[in-house]
């Protein structure tokens, strides 16, 4: 007579590519997190088409891994669909989602473990608490701002948050560290459809569909450490997608959204517009003043983030990479548009 098989009571899925030099170290906290909980755990890593040596790293981690670890390759299709293939591959009903950049707190399990047992509401979605690694280039400390600028609130003294449909855009959330039913995400992942699924948002959209489901968390204690890109280009090129992601995460919630996206589209061809227009007629009122509006709007920012306790290299990466970051967030939502409207780039 066959045993019956035993599933995981947790399958965590690591979406990658090009990752190789970060996963030894996010599996590495994987496994000391794991050795302070009893639950059964299954890894589940999936390579979204990486160009690295990805494979071969995560095949001589398993191979002495304490859990089972499986490798799941793809051709490259961004990390939604990633999220998704990882979901059906997964054996447990409850999913943890880490991204290959994230680090483990060695505790953060054990607190897990816990509130699924005796926590305010044991089959809650759980998002993590992921803060930015205090080590990393100065480059890596500019998203520190708009996350203090929007979020502070919350960031000012983190604690136990339940998110709802109407404080959904006043609190920090994402993907990278998200403890989730298999059901409920693969049902939010239905709803979202996967056309140009490259370009769908991996985490406000999403979200924005979970919480209209089920009760979520944002849980301090369920802690994790973020290493964000470590170069101008990098930076730079993940500000472009981020810019086209943020239109999939806004456009159509609301009227209003939708005109500040458009405005945002617009608004660098007006200001070429105006700044030729200037040039023309010899005036050099309009550049001027276009230039001390931009000022005074980047250090009304920085004192606001200041105000709710952002670190001071974050203050000064913001600073100094805001103009750059402008111009390819500010493509990256052209882009979004675009494909909203077309379908393609």
């Amino acid at each position: 007579m066959n045993e019956s098989v035993v599933l995981p009571e947790l399958s965590l899925v690591i979406p990658t590519y090009d990752s190789a030099e970060w996963l030894p170290s996010t599996l590495e906290s994987v496994k000391k997190a794991l050795g302070q909980v009893a639950m059964t755990v299954e890894v589940v890593v999936i390579d979204d088409g990486s160009t690295d040596n990805t494979q071969e790293v995560v095949s001589q981690i398993a191979a002495t891994f304490p859990v089972e670890m499986r490798l799941i390759a793809q051709e490259n299709q961004g990390v939604f669909l990633a999220r998704r293939r990882g979901a059906h591959e997964a054996r447990s009903s409850r999913l943890l989602f880490l991204d290959s950049r994230v680090l483990i707190d060695q505790r953060a399990l054990t607190h897990l473990e816990r509130e699924l047992t005796s926590g305010p509401s044991v089959n809650a979605t759980r998002i993590g608490h992921v803060s930015t690694d205090d080590s990393v280039p100065l480059v890596g400390r500019f998203w520190e701002v708009p996350t203090h600028v929007f979020w502070g609130s919350y960031l000012r003294q983190p604690t136990l948050t339940e998110l709802t449909e109407s404080n959904f855009d006043s609190i920090p959330k994402g993907t990278g560290f998200l403890l989730v039913s298999k059901e409920l995400f693969l049902e939010a992942c239905n709803e979202i459809g996967t056309e140009v699924g490259r370009f769908v948002s991996d985490d406000t959209k999403l979200l924005r569909y979970l919480v209209t489901r089920e009760v979520m968390f944002l849980d301090p204690g369920f802690h994790a450490t973020y290493r964000p890109r470590t170069s101008a280009k990098k930076f730079l090129a993940h500000g472009f997608l981020r810019g086209t992601l943020f239109v999939d995460s806004y456009y159509g919630t609301s009227p209003a959204r939708n005109i500040v996206l458009w405005g945002i589209a617009l608004s660098a061809p007006l200001l070429v517009a105006a700044i030729i227009w200037a040039t023309l007629v010899h005036s050099w009122f309009v550049p001027i003043a276009l230039l001390s509006i931009f000022i005074l709007l980047v250090v009304a920012l920085l004192l606001i983030a200041k105000i709710n306790n952002a670190p001071r290299r974050a203050l000064v990466s913001f600073g100094l990479y805001i103009l750059p970051f402008a111009g390819v967030f500010w493509a990256g939502i052209v882009r979004g548009l675009r494909v909203r409207f077309r379908g393609n780039v």
